[in-house]
């Protein structure tokens, strides 16, 4: 479902954003999903020169949950489920293994992630994160364009909040760095570590 702006950006200049990306499961005649809005703040997304975006409400289909779904890293992780997958992340971005770390994306941007992860100002920082942290919370889900943007809570001495773009093949659930729509990787990167996202099903106004 094409998603709603109340607002509209500015152009876009976007750098590379650290995300993975999950193919949307197919949901054949499932109920409709709930509705999320982002509040995305002026100043939070850049365009190019550096000018502020406006104000910005944006509406998509997705699931907030309650109650975070815990999730431990697990040696040997499958990438049977989007829990699993964000747990075998864990596992492989610890490794400092750049042939196992593409392992998480669909094979055919392997070569691409194996060649940035030659770079030690990439590598050696993503490393460091992933082995300090301690668990994670899947916090909901946002759907569009057959990407499944999870919003996964990484713990551990430094925290983070991230949007893990993730796809779904035959095969199981991958991460994945080809987008048709950069502009939704920007805004949910801005609003989810601010708390901007919030369950609107049944509240359709415009605040």
């Amino acid at each position: 479902m094409p998603h709603m702006k109340f607002k509209t950006l500015n152009a876009l200049a976007l750098g590379l954003l650290m995300a993975a990306v999950v193919v949307a499961p197919a949901f054949g005649r499932s109920p409709p999903l709930p509705t999320v809005q982002l509040d995305v703040k002026k100043g939070q997304i850049q365009a190019e020169p550096a000018v502020p975006a406006e104000d910005i409400k944006v509406r998509y289909q997705g699931v907030l949950h309650p109650k975070p779904i815990p999730i431990k890293p697990v040696l040997d992780a499958k990438n049977d489920s989007l829990d699993n997958l964000i747990a075998r992340m864990i596992q492989m971005n610890s490794t400092g293994d750049p042939v196992k770390m593409a392992s998480l994306f669909l094979p055919n941007e392997r070569a691409v992630v194996m060649n940035s992860y030659q770079n030690p100002q990439l590598l050696k920082p993503n490393m460091a994160f992933f082995r300090q942290v301690t668990g994670a919370q899947l916090e909901g889900y946002i759907f569009h364009k057959k990407v499944v943007y999870q919003l996964v809570a990484f713990n551990g001495a430094e925290s983070k909040k991230l949007v893990v773009p993730t796809v779904r093949t035959d095969q199981g659930y991958y991460l994945t760095n080809k987008l048709a729509d950069l502009s939704t990787l920007a805004e949910l990167a801005a609003a989810y570590p601010a708390d901007q996202i919030k369950d609107v099903t049944y509240g359709t106004e415009e605040e």
